[in-house]
């Protein structure tokens, strides 16, 4: 409970935090705009830290690390702002210099010395070289980065490698949008692992641009003719007019059938008076499983349940994946990092919501087991298995739910759920079963 609070609040802190910096981005954006220098130019930007992504990478697959989904959650987002200035050196090159910080979360060993991960602020200042595509007056520009750059992260200084890609929108009035995603490659001892970065920066003059050139009255006719003939206007209203003439149409037509529906219904009524012999008669929608649910809003179509927990037997954990659901148990899978057995901040939220479900239902008991993929020795995974399965029992120890209502047992890598996709074997399933 306390990680859940700790967790809310400092999600709260950084909303609030990011909310005054935007309102600080328009009001200095503002007052750049009539002051814009072609010699360089500050920017602001707000940023994502995610810590997970290049280690999942590297223990497991690209497609694994793609599939996870917990960067923007609660107790695993890493916000940050950073001020930029940027600056033209020669044709098709900028350089900028970089000071941020970041509301980081980090995970477990991530910075030396922390086995837990912890929360906290965290510097960064760097150094960037950007070799762009086009001249700097271009619309929209993408650009390759790299540099070099120093933050402290929790208690650790370190150096980092910036490599990356972006993308510059330039607007009229010399604005300037600038997307950025880098991978920042650890140089040092004081953290333990390559990381991912991604910007958006704000700025009134584009840096090394071209100022805005004068046009000639021919050229501003031309520009005209092209851009804003009356003709393609006129069009573009008419089309409009002939698709609400249509919708209105459709419209129509609906409260035809309604009036139609109101009329059936008198009938049916006479029906029941002896007025009318005849009536239409209308089937009801189909529930499958006879719960109550019409199968439409049934959340587990062929499982009797029960209208609270939107046809289920169980009330549903969302986020995770249900391997199994029948009338008297449910199970739910959480997964681990490659050869790990310490729980993901994904796995938190899904083990909680199950001691909620059985602080709530005092009746139910749990039987978990621990599982391994198949790259490794027999005697490894059936040891990471159980520590996996340790782990999870722990937690639910933690929040005083009783030994007697929960069993665990491991099985190594001897059954797999999938041949191909070996980071869903890196699991532990929860089964809640009902007496």
């Amino acid at each position: 409970m306390r990680y859940s609070i700790l967790n809310t609040i400092h999600m709260n802190c950084t909303r609030t935090i990011v909310t005054l910096f935007f309102c600080l981005c328009i009001s200095v954006l503002n007052a750049q705009k009539e002051a814009a220098q072609k010699q360089g130019m500050f920017s602001l930007g707000i940023s994502l830290s995610d810590y997970n992504f290049v280690k999942r990478v590297k223990d497991s697959s690209l497609n694994y690390a793609m599939n996870q989904k917990d960067l923007l959650k609660s107790g695993n987002t890493s916000f940050g702002f950073q001020v930029n200035y940027w600056r033209h050196l020669i044709p098709h090159i900028d350089i900028s210099g970089n000071l941020g910080g970041d509301f980081s979360n980090f995970p477990a060993f991530f910075v030396k010395g922390d086995s837990i991960g912890q929360a906290s602020f965290s510097a960064h200042l760097d150094g960037l070289i950007h070799i762009k595509a086009f001249k700097n007056d271009s619309r929209v520009n993408p650009f390759l980065t790299v540099g070099i750059g120093a933050g402290y992260f929790g208690n650790q200084p370190a150096f980092f490698a910036p490599v990356g890609t972006g993308l510059a929108i330039h607007f009229d009035e010399a604005g300037i949008i600038i997307l950025q995603l880098q991978m920042r490659k650890a140089l040092s001892q004081g953290i333990t692992n390559d990381f991912m970065f991604y910007s958006i920066g704000f700025a009134q003059g584009i840096p090394g641009s071209t100022a805005k050139k004068h046009e000639s009255h021919k050229d501003e006719v031309i520009k005209s003719s092209l851009y804003s003939g009356p003709d393609k206007n006129s069009q573009g209203l008419t089309g409009t007019v002939e698709k609400s003439s249509k919708e209105k149409g459709t419209v129509k037509g609906f409260s035809e059938a309604t009036t139609g529906t109101i009329i059936r219904k008198n009938e049916i009524d006479k029906t029941q008076t002896g007025k009318v012999v005849k009536a239409n008669k209308v089937s009801p929608l189909p529930d499958a499983d006879g719960d109550g649910v019409v199968d439409k809003d049934d959340k587990c179509p062929n499982v009797k349940g029960s209208v609270e927990n939107h046809g289920c037997p169980f009330p549903l954990v969302k986020d995770t994946e249900v391997l199994n659901m029948s009338s008297d148990s449910a199970t739910y899978s959480i997964n681990f990092d490659f050869d790990q057995s310490i729980l993901q901040t994904g796995a938190f939220t899904v083990l909680h919501r199950i001691v909620e479900i059985l602080i709530a239902d005092k009746t139910l008991t749990i039987n978990i087991t621990g599982h391994a993929d198949s790259q490794g020795t027999d005697a490894k995974n059936m040891q990471v298995s159980a520590d996996r399965a340790k782990v999870t029992r722990d937690y639910f120890a933690s929040y005083n739910i009783a030994a007697s209502r929960i069993k665990s047992s491991y099985y190594g890598a001897s059954r797999p759920i999938d041949k191909v996709q070996q980071w869903r074997n890196r699991r532990v399933e929860v089964t809640i079963i009902k007496k």
